[in-house]
């Protein structure tokens, strides 16, 4: 059976109007509320499109911590797994606001692809009632009988087509504020990745709380596999720092 197209539940409601006289105020209304799934759908693959770029990173990030002590006999490979331990939470928090984000689109695309569905089906059952009534109306005996019904059709109508525009509405609502929490959360992420940056140029760091720029004592053994290596002091440009 071919799909009945929106465009003929709209003409259907401007012919049922005319033909009862009386007026159907969720017609024009039904006009605006046409969603385009397809377009939702692209929507939602972009944004999952983009979670699935952040797989293979998540993945690196997870496993660097352990790699990391292999080999690694400065004492900075525990601060270097913490950094790389917040950094796969953050990209795998962040990955999941994408895939929150498409998630809610998808849905909004498939509860407009049933929406649009029920109401041309709604559309294709009032055509077929009007197109009978109007026949009807033709024969004195069923005219008054017909043209009563044809208004009792129109207030019908128009009363559960409002119902369905506004159970839309609500239903679009609850998902738009979905997208909305997950975008200020990725708003966080900005903050977080701008106070990430670093300019190398002028970086200073802080020796006196750095135990490896400091000189061992006399005496001191160096961790495993450095027991070749010999202690050089840092350049200064100023006292503590470098």
């Amino acid at each position: 059976m071919m799909a009945f197209p929106f465009a003929m539940t709209l003409k259907t409601f401007t012919i049922l109007q005319w033909s009862s006289g009386a007026l159907v105020t969720a017609a024009s209304a039904l006009a605006k509320s046409f969603i385009d799934e397809d377009r939702l759908s692209t929507i939602a693959e972009r944004w999952r499109e983009m979670a699935r770029y952040l797989d293979a990173p998540v993945t690196t990030l997870a496993g660097m911590p352990e790699e990391s002590r292999r080999g690694w006999i400065a004492a900075d490979q525990g601060e270097f797994a913490v950094v790389t331990v917040e950094m796969h939470e953050k990209t795998g928090s962040l990955r999941a606001l994408f895939l929150e984000i498409a998630d809610a689109f998808d849905e909004l695309a498939r509860v407009a692809r049933h929406w649009v569905h029920s109401v041309n089906m709604l559309g294709a059952a009032l055509l077929t009632q009007v197109v009978a009534l109007q026949v009807l109306r033709r024969y004195p005996p069923a005219a008054i009988q017909a043209r009563w019904y044809l208004r009792w059709l129109a207030a019908a109508a128009d009363k559960m087509t409002w119902l369905m525009i506004m159970g839309l509405v609500i239903y679009v609502k609850s998902q738009m504020s979905r997208i909305d929490a997950a975008s200020v959360q990725l708003k966080k992420f900005d903050r977080f990745a701008s106070s990430a940056v670093i300019d190398f140029a002028h970086v200073r760091i802080d020796t006196e709380t750095n135990p490896t720029y400091q000189e061992p004592d006399p005496g001191e053994k160096l961790p495993d596999q450095a027991e070749d290596f010999g202690w050089v002091a840092p350049e200064h440009a100023d006292a503590g720092q470098r």
